[in-house]
């Protein structure tokens, strides 16, 4: 495994990223609103079956939802929790 010191400023895929990167209990933050949504990430994350994460986004959407449902998150800090049109997710609802 790399240090994130000899990884700065390199391009990696997902999968390596994950990996070398991201373990059990870790906290991940996930950007992004709407169409940037770092989907790529939150699947790979569900593949590789990282648990106990704790999750923070700028607002809880369907990257949170992904990764509720899959039973990797233990702890969710959000900016904006639920969609106004919508309201909570009921993924969500379900978990809290």
């Amino acid at each position: 495994m790399r240090s994130a010191a000899e990884a700065a400023g390199k391009v990696q895929s997902p999968s390596s990223a994950i990996e070398n990167f991201v373990f059990d209990g870790d906290t991940v933050f996930l950007g992004c609103f709407g169409h940037a949504i770092p989907f790529a990430l939150v699947f790979e994350l569900v593949r590789a079956q990282v648990r106990g994460l704790t999750v923070c986004k700028t607002g809880a959407d369907i990257a949170l939802d992904v990764l509720v449902a899959a039973g990797l998150v233990d702890h969710v800090i959000v900016g904006w929790f639920g969609n106004p049109g919508l309201g909570t997710s009921p993924v969500v609802a379900r978990a809290l």
